[in-house]
């Protein structure tokens, strides 16, 4: 693979980051990277081809890429960091990338290495998609670092080609994805902060659709990476960004989002950093609960549309509606409609997936303390049918025998990565 052509320019407002991809080992035609950020120019290293980088790995990792040249400088402690991060991802993901477990090759990264980093004031940015997660770290980060401290979030950077404008059937969601801005404006002004609203086509890089819409390899092997390489196109100001944690300490497991990973996506100019994972996700929802303009802002739903943030039906709108619950503040979260779920609503629409049926636990438990066993119920229920569909499913079930037993043998033979 090759990374050619990088290219700054400033159009309609916007910084624009491009370069070109040229897949080696893959028949796969040229591709054009780009970000956006709405920023001003001292934001952006022109020269910059880290964001690039990032962007790439993972699906050439996962596609069989050998090697990574790119027509510019690194800097040397990105280029260790992220042969660091392949290391992980083979011993996590082997499988998946239709490896034997003990080939650990990987990726060569062929660049002029910088021979000194670039030195700025500090200053602190946090993803922000104005879900729970996010909400918690900026809530966390107010009451617990002082305006005046370098650790102290400035900056929130708010992404549409993440789970907003990727999903074919709902078009490119640009009219949503202002309508959202546009109702930040009272949370932005009221906590002091800076919006980057940014625009990044890095989703789609590859032919392969598994990498453009499952969600489950988004979650589990690019998520992370692709948040880090939106940051590092930032980096002419930024010296540090948080991530916020999907899972508590107890729940961690591989996944693109981990205290294993966010350190070695940084780079001598940006750190990056994992975020509040030592509280559950129901901790996280009583501590913003009591913030309200967090209630006033919150939004969950990837089904919302330009006039409604959340639909209040989908499986993720009934979990944050049950967990509000347990903080006693439904009743004041207005940006989500239809009340309260009851133990039917959850039986219908609360589909648990591999990457939520831990909530279930701390959930049902929260429920059962404040006296709604009957809802705790529905979801043992809908625990059940998780379970009893992974039985059932004989694909999974022989992708696990080839794994565990034949050692990925017929994937490679008969699928390949």
């Amino acid at each position: 693979m090759q990374i050619n052509d990088l290219s700054h320019k400033e159009e309609n407002g916007y910084q624009v980051l491009s370069a070109s991809v040229i897949w080696e080992d893959n028949d796969w035609s040229e591709q054009q990277v780009f970000f956006r950020y709405r920023v001003d120019k001292s934001y952006i290293v022109s020269d910059n081809y880290h964001p690039f980088l990032l962007a790439v790995l993972i699906p050439a990792l996962r596609y069989g890429e050998r090697r990574i040249k790119i027509n510019g400088s690194i800097c040397p402690w990105f280029r260790d960091n992220l042969y660091t991060l392949m290391a992980y991802y083979i011993n996590w993901y082997w499988y998946k990338f239709a490896r034997k477990r003990e080939d650990k090759r990987l990726i060569e990264i062929e660049a002029v290495l910088q021979k000194k980093g670039y030195q700025k004031p500090a200053r602190t940015a946090a993803f922000f998609s104005a879900g729970v997660d996010s909400l918690y770290t900026v809530r966390r980060n107010q009451l617990n670092v002082p305006k005046e401290h370098a650790g102290s979030i400035k900056d929130l950077i708010f992404v549409h080609g993440f789970d907003i404008g990727v999903i074919p059937e709902r078009g490119a969601e640009e009219e949503f994805f202002d309508y959202i801005i546009q109702g930040l404006q009272e949370f932005i002004e009221k906590t002091g902060l800076n919006l980057i609203p940014t625009f990044t086509n890095l989703r789609s890089l590859t032919h392969k659709a598994d990498l453009f819409s499952s969600n489950q390899v988004w979650l589990d092997e690019y998520m992370g990476p692709a948040m880090a390489a939106v940051a590092h196109g930032l980096s002419g100001r930024l010296s540090d960004v948080l991530i916020s944690s999907s899972y508590e300490i107890p729940k961690l497991h591989p996944f693109s989002s981990h205290p294993m990973i966010e350190p070695h996506l940084s780079s001598y100019d940006l750190r990056v950093h994992h975020d509040g994972e030592r509280l559950n996700r129901v901790e996280r929802v009583k501590l913003i609960a009591e913030w309200p303009l967090a209630l006033s802002t919150l939004r969950v739903c990837f089904d919302g549309e330009t006039g409604q943030l959340n639909c209040g039906k989908c499986p993720k709108c009934i979990r944050t509606k049950l967990e509000l619950m347990c903080a006693g503040k439904l009743q004041e979260a207005h940006t989500l409609p239809g009340g309260e779920p009851s133990a039917q609503t959850i039986k219908d629409g609360l589909h648990l997936a591999n990457q939520t049926i831990s909530f279930a636990s701390t959930l049902k438990a929260s429920l059962k303390e404040i006296g709604r066993a009957d809802l705790a119920k529905a979801i043992t229920y809908k625990e059940w049918q998780y379970y009893l569909s992974q039985v059932a499913n004989w694909k999974k079930m022989f992708s696990i025998v080839d794994k565990v037993v034949l050692k990925g043998w017929l994937r490679r033979k008969f699928i390949g990565p």
